[in-house]
């Protein structure tokens, strides 16, 4: 219970870091990756339904401090887009570079549920679709520099000592 609890406190410690990297980077002329959705990504992946719910309703808390948008309409996606990825994780064979894939793939899928949403809500308009194919390609470059940093910690997290001088003693 208290490594899911730290590591929970790992994800959201660090989607809050990268959301305030992600806020400040719209002076560059690239489209600015969605960091937070990468670490959506490696816990959907690698984690339990009951911890990925979890966590998809707390990192809520973290992105609308970021975001503006909608925290029904944000909740709903994270927990569609989570059940997507955990029945591919159960079907599938998941590396890194599948896990970057499907970064990119879902920030996509992200993108266009939300648009149908608020489509649905507000009235239809065209979106820039070239810019959403943007953040995804760069959501899936920066998750290759991302994902293995946060499976070192966690994994360290995970891990026990085991003392063999203790086990050894007859």
């Amino acid at each position: 219970m208290k490594k899911n609890a730290l590591t929970l406190l790992l994800f959201l410690s660090l989607s809050f870091l990268l959301c305030g990297i992600q806020s400040s980077l719209y002076f560059l002329p690239l489209p600015v990756p969605y960091f937070w959705f990468i670490i959506l990504t490696y816990y959907s992946f690698n984690k339990n339904l009951a911890f990925a719910l979890l966590c998809n309703f707390l990192h809520i808390f973290v992105i609308s401090q970021f975001s503006s948008v909608h925290l029904s309409s944000l909740l709903i996606n994270m927990n569609i887009l989570t059940l997507i990825f955990l029945i591919f994780r159960d079907r599938f064979h998941i590396g890194l570079l599948q896990t970057s894939l499907s970064a990119g793939l879902g920030c996509l899928t992200f993108l266009i549920i939300s648009w149908t949403l608020n489509s649905m809500l507000y009235g239809i308009y065209i979106p820039n679709i070239l810019s959403w194919i943007g953040i995804s390609l760069m959501t899936s470059l920066f998750s290759i520099l991302i994902i293995p940093i946060v499976k070192t910690v966690d994994k360290k997290i995970h891990t026990e000592r085991v003392d063999t001088l203790e086990n050894l003693r007859i």
